[in-house]
């Protein structure tokens, strides 16, 4: 008799249990399944990128290319940047900037275009495009290019970038022009200023 009754007692605290087990089960995955949640588990890489370069409609692979990151309290960190067929990854990760570099070499260009001027600039014209990540756990595509168009000492440069997040619905654009002449002649290149709180352009 004692049994028994220890045995329906123990009945409705069993079925409490499991009750607070499903109820937990459900919540986390309620939790795991928000957009925000999910991009916090990702394991994967979190920047991927495809860049192409072209000087008068000709494609144009600079040998010199870096990436870094740098958000404003440590040192920039500057490694190699790694194309293979035009695409490249960095691990991201954490908030801050994330540079894409390359070094237009003067005097191949001065070669490909037959334009001698490019000789009397720097060597290296630097070219950068630089995403600002405004969390650590976004994970973005982008997409780089940079145009050189003109003739006889008239070159003009047009970067374009377009970011598309996981977290958004789409790609956000940005683009820029500039006078290459100037802007290898003072040796302080260009920069296009994508993502985070930049405006599209």
């Amino acid at each position: 008799m004692d049994t028994e009754v220890k045995s329906s007692e123990k009945k409705p605290l069993k079925i409490a249990a499991v009750v607070i087990m499903l109820a937990l089960a459900l919540a986390l995955a309620l939790f795991i399944s928000t957009p925000e949640m999910r991009l916090k588990l990702y394991r994967g890489t979190r920047i991927t990128g495809v860049s192409d370069i072209r000087i008068n409609g000709v494609k144009y692979s600079p040998v010199e290319k870096y990436s870094a990151f740098g958000n404003g309290q440590t040192e920039e960190e500057k490694q190699p940047l790694v194309l293979k067929k035009n695409v490249f990854r960095l691990e991201g990760g954490r908030q801050g900037e994330y540079a894409i570099e390359y070094f237009f070499d003067n005097a191949e260009i001065a070669r490909l275009t037959g334009d001698d001027s490019f000789n009397d600039f720097p060597q290296y014209t630097p070219v950068r495009f630089v995403y600002y990540s405004d969390n650590w756990w976004n994970v973005v595509k982008l997409s780089l290019d940079a145009d050189l168009n003109g003739e006889d000492g008239n070159w003009w440069i047009t970067l374009k970038a377009k970011c598309r997040s996981q977290e958004s619905d789409g790609a956000r654009s940005f683009s820029k022009q500039a006078n290459y002449i100037s802007a290898a002649e003072n040796g302080e290149g260009i920069t296009l200023l994508c993502g985070g709180q930049q405006t599209e352009q």
